[in-house]
């Protein structure tokens, strides 16, 4: 937790940041609702499922030093707050992110040809110019 510190005459005192104390809420809030929750059938079998995958994650990790594996959280009450109450609820949700990602991973490769291709363009107009030589566009138009 992040605090900021503040000297008075009294002393150090400790603050909370604004962040934090959403963040702790969010925690005691998620603390209730577990608390009081009751899981139906479907909930039951979700937990059961994220148990497996996780215990799958962590034996993949006990493999080598060089691996990093990520767990989902086995609080039902994060789940449920985003509506995902059943195995196939979690399905659909890990396939639009899937989907997401792949997007994202199809843009990422096009900017970064693009940015060659920036790059490589920039340079053949270098090889042309004279030293000093301010880069000018000169207007043209087409007819179709």
């Amino acid at each position: 937790m992040t605090t900021t510190n503040e000297v008075t005459g009294a002393g150090t005192v400790s603050r909370e940041t604004a962040q934090d104390k959403a963040n702790r809420e969010m925690l005691e809030d998620d603390a209730r609702a577990n608390a009081q929750l009751v899981l139906t059938a479907d909930q039951q079998l979700l937990l059961s499922e994220i148990q497996r995958m996780n215990a799958q994650s962590r034996t993949w990790q006990a493999e080598g030093p060089d691996r990093v594996a990520f767990l989902l959280t086995e609080d039902m009450a994060h789940w449920s707050r985003f509506g995902i109450n059943s195995v196939a609820d979690f399905d659909e949700m890990q396939r639009l992110e899937d989907a997401k990602e792949a997007r994202k991973n199809a843009y990422a490769d096009y900017a970064e040809e693009y940015e060659r291709n920036e790059t490589a363009h920039a340079a053949a107009i270098a090889r042309y110019m004279k030293p000093g030589e301010p880069l000018t566009f000169t207007p043209f138009a087409f007819a179709l």
